[in-house]
């Protein structure tokens, strides 16, 4: 449509080629729709954040509680030794008491360490299978949206 100006006679309108309109429109959608992907997938992502704090704070609380009753049966084991030590009649008695006690703390100490790394595994494997989860996701929304 072209107006006319009343005192000069000229032209002051402009109207867009119908497609050069639509392929404006088109992309105009489709920043929209790539706007709306990102908007959603950044609330997901701190969702699992948010939730993952937890899973953290419980895995850690797990480990901290693990490693003081690898502690406390430690403390007692030695003070079992000492107990067992001041009731020996012999030199012989006594170094025997050591050796045993020092191959079962060296086992004990064995399997607490593949306990605690088991445990530290799985706290790792916990914690980060949510954000896998929401990569994988985050990734498929916008392999949906983007030009091929």
């Amino acid at each position: 449509m072209v107006k006319k100006s009343a005192d000069t006679n000229t032209d002051t309108s402009f109207e867009l080629p119908s497609s050069i309109r639509e392929a404006a429109e088109k992309s105009l959608d489709q920043s929209r729709q790539v706007y709306d992907n990102i908007k959603g997938a950044s609330e997901d992502a701190a969702s699992v954040v948010e939730d993952q704090a937890q899973v953290v704070a419980d895995s850690t609380a797990v480990l901290n509680r693990k490693a003081l009753d690898f502690a406390q049966n430690n403390l007692n084991s030695t003070f079992e030794l000492a107990r067992n030590l001041l009731e020996t009649k012999d030199i012989g008695e006594a170094v025997e008491l050591q050796l045993a006690f020092a191959r079962s703390q060296i086992e004990a100490l064995g399997g607490q360490a593949k306990e605690f790394s088991d445990l530290t595994t799985k706290a790792a494997n916990d914690a980060a299978k949510p954000y896998s989860a929401q990569f994988e996701k985050t990734i498929s929304q916008f392999k949906d949206v983007l030009p091929s």
